[in-house]
């Protein structure tokens, strides 16, 4: 049964007897265990709504087990006709109409694509397609479609009737068949779905201990997300990545998670590990603004390719990058200023964009253990001997020279590793021929290259 795909919510309840579809009784006579399900309305092969009574004695086929008494051809009602005059401890009459004879409204197109797909959901689970701009399977679009529909005939203080189940499945489709996630939200909202069971809080957020949220379905998280996004900060667009191909919430955190999406392999990708990316972002890399970058604007876009897909404060990945917490202050402020050509969601999406190509090919170095090795460029001045450099290194060369090696700044690290250092000393290139000896003893030294190019 097309109800069996979830487990919550569960199908519409209590519809009894079977609808029916006299063509297809005509041409290949028996009884489709679909058309037993509340959803399926309608008949996706000829296009008519499905018969619900019997066209001579009003009756629902299989609603009583009047069926189990009488042998009679599949094709004729199996119910008793009623009979109010009918005297006590008698028998009931056959109705045995012909079926097949029952006359049945052409269906919306809607409906009717509704119903299909939901025959696909079993027949063909894996088959690819788009549902609300995402890309999906049949499985996974017929069960978002029973959740939607789940939310909407659910609003009636009585149980559904086969109408409301009807037009419910109409308004779920047109929301399905949306080319773009952002106006499938945007319809969804217009008929208040996302809400109750198919929008609360738990679906983006950790679950208090002892109160476990049901786990969101993908399609309906990604749909909630979108219609939140004004509501979240710039940081949570990072987090659930909007403006990547399925917003999600992130993985490693108390968030039930259904299921891997079938066509979408980086559903269960973690975020970048923070080794991989420098305190810096690359000064050649790919360009956000038409001009050089800051030493501050790179911090800035590092924390932001960290903070993609990852639960955690920009403090504490500042923290994590080398930097002090105070320096992740005014980092959502430099993402609006770099934002101001093209916009937030541009610069958004090439930020989700970055943090992808990284994690297809990471960088080959371990910029992590790099800052531990140099903490300050008082360490560099200290391992010289260790590299076989007898040449001594001025301020303005060792800052350079650390800064290079560790893709840091001196104006982010704490104030006790940069104390011995002048405030106003400028970072100057060492000589070439002392810059070749550097960089080969460095190489040697850490095992990796000194400087890596994103691709």
């Amino acid at each position: 049964m097309l109800g069996d795909f979830l487990v919550y919510p569960p199908r519409p309840p209590g519809l009894k007897g079977s609808r029916f579809c006299p063509q297809c009784l005509a041409s290949d006579p028996y009884w489709r265990i679909a058309w037993r399900d509340p959803l399926t309305v309608a008949c996706p092969i000829h296009r008519i709504l499905l018969a619900g009574t019997c066209h001579a004695c009003g009756q629902e086929p299989f609603a009583t087990s009047a069926w189990a008494m009488n042998e009679r051809p599949v094709t004729e009602c199996p119910e008793n006709r009623p009979d109010p005059q009918r005297r006590a401890r008698t028998k009931l009459t056959k109705c045995g109409a012909d079926l097949r004879n029952a006359c049945c409204p052409e269906a919306d197109p809607m409906t009717v694509a509704a119903c299909a797909l939901l025959f696909k959901g079993t027949s063909d689970p894996r088959g690819p397609r788009r549902a609300a701009g995402l890309p999906a399977s049949n499985q996974e679009a017929a069960e978002s479609l029973i959740f939607l529909v789940h939310g909407l005939s659910g609003d009636h203080s009585t149980k559904p009737t086969r109408d409301n189940i009807r037009s419910a499945l109409s308004i779920a489709y047109q929301v399905l068949d949306k080319p773009t996630l952002c106006e499938a939200a945007a319809h969804a909202m217009k008929y208040r779905i996302l809400r109750g069971h198919l929008g609360h809080v738990g679906m983006i957020t950790p679950a208090p201990k002892g109160i476990p949220f049901p786990a969101a379905h993908p399609i309906i998280q990604a749909l909630f997300l979108e219609s939140i996004r004004d509501q979240l900060p710039l940081t949570m667009h990072l987090t659930y990545q909007l403006e990547s191909t399925w917003p999600r919430a992130p993985q490693g955190v108390r968030v039930p998670q259904r299921e891997t999406p079938v066509h979408f392999p980086r559903w269960s990708t973690p975020a970048l590990a923070l080794h991989r990316v420098p305190q810096l972002w690359w000064a050649d890399g790919l360009e956000v603004a038409n001009r050089d970058l800051t030493d501050f604007e790179r911090f800035a876009m590092s924390l932001a390719i960290c903070n993609v897909g990852r639960s955690m404060t920009l403090a504490s990945i500042a923290e994590d990058l080398g930097a002090t917490k105070a320096s992740a202050r005014f980092a959502t402020r430099t993402w609006r200023r770099l934002a101001e050509p093209s916009g937030w969601r541009s610069l958004q999406a090439k930020f989700v964009e970055l943090a992808e190509a990284l994690q297809d090919e990471p960088p080959p170095i371990n910029y992590q253990r790099r800052r531990e090795l140099l903490p300050s460029p008082e360490a560099v001045r200290m391992l010289l001997p260790q590299l076989g450099v007898t040449e001594g290194l001025d301020d303005d060369e060792l800052l350079w020279m650390w800064s290079f090696s560790t893709q840091s700044s001196c104006n982010l690290i704490p104030p006790q590793q940069r104390e011995n250092l002048a405030r106003r000393v400028t970072p100057r290139t060492p000589a070439p021929a002392l810059l070749n000896r550097l960089s080969c003893a460095l190489e040697t030294y850490f095992d990796e290259p000194l400087y890596w190019t994103p691709p």
